[in-house]
């Protein structure tokens, strides 16, 4: 019960337990996730003991994958989890490695299914975050009209829970996926914050950004950040030429804008980008820190601008090192601290 409560914070926390997979549910999804931790974990524990005890100059036992049939397999992770060999099957089957997916990796689809065989390395397994685990392998596999469901469902949730957040502001006044018009020109952004006493307005929207875990990921996502900064600038232009929203007066209003994401988004941002971007806990910290302080949005954006434009506490220096594989020369550019 500890384990599966704690799986629960980590494992689609907005979802409710009935939310439909195809072939199985997140309550069953959860109890596969926990128990399969829970055995995958005492085996890696079981390697590090032997490792410990072999000593540096012995051979090590290292990290040794499960290797078994795939009958054998599907009904192990049943002994395991005490779910049927339908569910088992069907989890497994969007958790197995799927070579012709171009994007795919073994830290999204750990299980590699061979001539017959099935192979999982258990120490790899506990150490991938699950949501991100199954969010990337619903996304490369058969399941992504799933995918976008659970996406839209997720963003749906946070933003609910941005908004009561911040109504909790003084002098606020907040629209949530408000739609816009102006000159012909549809807008409909997330969030509008107007403070009417300080004349500012905030506009921004919530992206569910997973981060990513390979070359290509972080490519896709920075150009998906680009288009997030140009369509946040463009509520922007349009919100400074009109003169009210609803029956609020926005004219000679400061408008700023910001772009706020599930967590903190490890790809390089463009240095010509002015539209702040930071992760939903800590706009919600700040916003609580504001309550606190009877502080309004106002003053929450005038943090967010001063820490996002300051100088980074970390400078990294780039340098290049060399690898001499038989006649081939492998240059590798890495960054360290400057």
């Amino acid at each position: 019960p500890v384990l599966y409560s704690k799986m629960k914070e980590v494992l689609f926390p907005e979802l409710e337990e009935t939310t439909d997979f195809e072939g199985y549910n997140l309550q069953q999804l959860r109890q596969f996730f926990a128990l399969s931790f829970l055995s995958f974990y005492f085996i890696r524990w079981i390697e590090g003991y032997l490792d410990s005890g072999m000593g540096e100059n012995n051979l090590s036992y290292g990290s040794n994958p499960l290797s078994m049939s795939a009958d054998k397999f599907k009904k192990l992770m049943c002994q395991i989890t005490g779910l049927n060999v339908e569910l088992v099957s069907s989890i497994i089957k969007d958790l197995t490695f799927n070579p012709s997916s171009f994007h795919t990796s073994v830290t999204i689809q750990p299980f590699i299914y061979s001539q017959g065989e099935y192979y999982i390395l258990p120490n790899l397994f506990v150490q991938v975050e699950p949501s991100r685990m199954m969010l990337g392998a619903l996304n490369k596999g058969e399941k992504k009209r799933v995918y976008d469901k659970l996406i839209n469902s997720i963003e749906k949730t946070n933003l609910d829970l941005i908004g009561r957040k911040v109504k909790q502001l003084p002098n606020i006044v907040c629209y949530l996926e408000k739609t816009l018009k102006n000159n012909g020109q549809r807008i409909c952004p997330d969030i509008i914050l107007i403070d009417p006493t300080r004349k500012f307005l905030l506009v921004a929207d919530y992206k569910h950004f997973i981060g990513p875990i390979s070359g290509s990921e972080v490519e896709y996502k920075i150009k998906e950040l680009e288009k997030a900064i140009n369509q946040v600038q463009k509520y922007i232009d349009n919100l400074n030429q009109l003169s009210k929203v609803e029956l609020i007066s926005i004219q000679d209003f400061t408008v700023s804008g910001l772009i706020i994401t599930h967590k903190p988004l490890p790809v390089p941002i463009p240095i010509k980008n002015n539209i702040p971007i930071v992760d939903m806990e800590t706009f919600n910290q700040l916003v609580e820190d504001a309550i606190f302080k009877k502080m309004g949005i106002y003053g929450v954006t005038k943090s967010i601008n001063h820490w996002y434009h300051s100088e980074p506490k970390n400078v990294f220096s780039e340098f290049e090192s060399e690898i001499i594989v038989e006649d081939w020369k492998v240059k590798r550019t890495q960054h360290k601290f400057a």
